[in-house]
């Protein structure tokens, strides 16, 4: 049981929080409900956080609002709505009742749902009561990664990575590319290697939007082309 005393286990530490007395008690079933117009990458966050409780034994119903302001005895509403701190900023607060989140846009809805994973798998189904105010202290937080020195990931550790970066808010990653790309015309740059061709930079691209990750692009070029 969770008191005002056990210290949150959030990274990054969120700009304000404000403990108070009580739980939410998570039932077997728990309604999760998304703004009306939520797009993909709200419901990609939903899903993360449904697989989260499958593993306390919870059943989420996730659906869309029919009205921008309802909220979900019991469960989970998350709606837009005006908060101060920019476009990725969002307010989660969580009483006895079911927990709400508000948020400016998708991406400060995303954030605060990855929060609130992170609130499960420290307390599992007895949620302390609280209210978070967070936005980032940076407009970009990116990651370079070096895939040219021996193992060339995969893409499906490419796209954990990304998971893992995004819940953790950060925006944007970088692969720092030398021999490890498919160049039809000039196959002797990446020959006897698993290269990246360029569908598979086009599909980690599209998962990484899903996840408000900007992929950004970095080739070396002239005398870093060979291994």
């Amino acid at each position: 049981m969770a008191s005002k005393r056990t210290p949150l286990l959030l990274l990054p530490q969120p700009r304000r929080v404000r403990r108070a007395a009580g739980t939410f008690k998570i039932a077997d079933s728990l309604p999760l409900r998304l703004p009306p117009a939520s797009d993909a990458s709200e419901l990609t966050a939903a899903q993360q956080l449904a697989d989260d409780v499958r593993r306390l034994g919870v059943d989420t119903l996730i659906s869309r609002a029919a009205d921008a302001t309802a909220t979900v005895q019991r469960g989970i509403a998350v709606r837009r709505g005006k908060v101060s701190g920019g476009p990725e900023a969002y307010r989660l607060t969580v009483h006895a009742a079911g927990v709400n989140i508000v948020a400016n846009t998708s991406r400060g809805t995303y954030y605060g749902i990855q929060t609130l994973r992170q609130l499960v798998r420290q307390f599992g189904r007895a949620l302390p009561a609280l209210a978070i105010d967070d936005s980032p202290g940076f407009p970009l937080r990116g990651v370079y990664h070096d895939i040219s020195r021996g193992r060339v990931p995969t893409v499906d550790t490419i796209k954990q990575l990304i998971e893992l970066l995004a819940h953790l808010k950060v925006n944007s990653l970088s692969l720092y590319i030398e021999y490890p790309y498919r160049y039809e015309r000039h196959p002797l740059i990446w020959e006897d290697t698993e290269p990246l061709s360029a569908e598979d930079i086009l599909e980690i691209q599209n998962f990484a939007a899903l996840h408000h990750v900007d992929f950004v692009p970095s080739q070396a070029s002239f005398g870093h082309l060979e291994r």
